[in-house]
């Protein structure tokens, strides 16, 4: 039986069970408006015992009969961890936090993580409680699933406060929340949101996703691209050079993408920022001033495109890659200006130049998202890209005819 059935499976006992206590009220001579409270809280009470129950149930069943831990993969969390099965490094447990002020939601999860494989739950009931299980050394998480609407500290502050962890920098951060705006879901992600998911949400698709971060756990978290791995690393050793506020791994952009309402989609738009001569760039810097460089380009775009507006990766091909609802022409240009104002600061750094470091721009797009929704981020990027390289190559070509004219 799917979740999706189980879930329905239990709102329509709840609905039985309060149209049978309040008809024994009625009965009993009780008011119509007391067989309604009576209706809905027999109702809302069964509602929360239901899950509740079966998973003690499944508890009891796991921890009392050997054949089922062997038969079953699912694992909760336990004051004592489980003995791994010989075949772990081929088919490792994985470990979700999930953070949620709702009892319910972190009951729901649990129950999903139990029937899913083999997961193991812990739940926070605040993202302060998160942050003292995170800085625990004796377990790391694979997977954190985070509320935005929490009280005291939300759930964008502390996935913010997440990827400041070492440990933490490239785990998958999905935000579990009912708030769908374009608003707060870029905030989210520009904290450095993996994924988004919005409540009411479907059981089988958080289930997928359990599934589909098991099959990845053993290789790492990112086709993060060469730049942000850059920039992360070089921040580990040099604290002052921090990633743009709007930079985020090109896979989160693409789900950023992907995730938009209709009606924000209509509204945001991709553009791709091309170095032309960035290979020779990257040859010329040093590791740590070329990260830099790229930190600066995304933070001159930013400053065009409004940092609350837009949320930009860079590609591994080191193209800027961003998404934005500001592209106006005036912006598009002051966007190209500003980028090689920037690169011309780093050219004039650089003791040894002599000229050549400066490089030139390219701009694609605006591109509009297009087609169905698991498609629309991939061409939309794909799009972007070609337009920025289109121009770069007529840039080239009006260069070599220029010079060929005045040979």
């Amino acid at each position: 039986m799917g979740y999706g059935s189980v879930i329905i499976g239990y709102m329509v006992v709840s609905i039985v069970a309060g149209v049978i206590g309040s008809a024994t009220a009625l009965l009993m001579g009780a008011s119509f408006w007391l067989a309604f409270w009576v209706y809905t809280l027999v109702g809302f009470t069964t509602m929360i015992v239901l899950p509740v129950a079966h998973l003690v149930s499944t508890r009891i069943v796991r921890h009392s009969s050997p054949q089922a831990d062997s038969a079953t993969t699912g694992n909760l969390d336990t004051a004592h961890p489980v003995a791994p099965p010989a075949d772990r490094a081929a088919n490792p447990a994985m470990t979700i936090l999930a953070v949620d002020d709702d009892p319910f939601i972190l009951e729901l999860v649990t129950v999903i993580g139990a029937n899913a494989g083999d997961f193991r739950i812990v739940t926070a009931a605040s993202g302060h409680d998160a942050l003292r299980l995170l800085a625990q050394p004796e377990i790391t998480f694979d997977y954190l699933l985070f509320d935005i609407n929490m009280p005291d500290m939300n759930g964008i502050e502390l996935c913010r406060q997440v990827r400041q962890m070492t440990a933490y920098q490239d785990s998958p951060i999905v935000m579990l929340t009912a708030k769908r705006d374009m608003e707060n879901m870029g905030e989210a992600f520009r904290a450095g949101a993996t994924d988004y998911v919005t409540k009411p949400f479907e059981v089988d698709e958080l289930l997928n996703r359990f599934q589909m971060a098991h099959q990845m756990l053993k290789a790492p978290y990112g086709a993060n691209t060469a730049a942000t791995k850059d920039t992360l690393a070089a921040g580990l050793d040099h604290p002052q050079m921090q990633m743009a506020d709007t930079l985020v791994d090109l896979r989160a952009l693409s789900n950023y993408l992907t995730r938009l309402s209709q009606q924000d989609a209509a509204i945001v738009q991709v553009l791709a920022l091309k170095i032309d001569q960035v290979e020779a760039m990257r040859a010329r810097y040093a590791p740590a001033q070329f990260t830099a460089l790229l930190d600066d380009v995304a933070a001159a775009a930013a400053d065009c495109l409004g940092v609350d507006q837009t949320v930009m990766s860079y590609t591994t091909d080191d193209d800027l890659v961003i998404a934005t609802s500001t592209a106006t022409p005036q912006v598009m240009s002051d966007l190209e200006a500003n980028v090689l104002c920037c690169l011309m600061d780093h050219a004039l750094d650089d003791e040894g130049d002599d000229g050549t470091g400066t490089g030139s721009v390219s701009v694609g797009g605006p591109v509009s998202l297009q087609g169905a929704r698991s498609q629309r981020a991939r061409i939309a990027i794909d799009r972007a890209i070609g337009l920025a390289e289109d121009q770069a190559l007529s840039r080239h070509r009006n260069t070599v005819a220029r010079t060929s004219s005045g040979a």
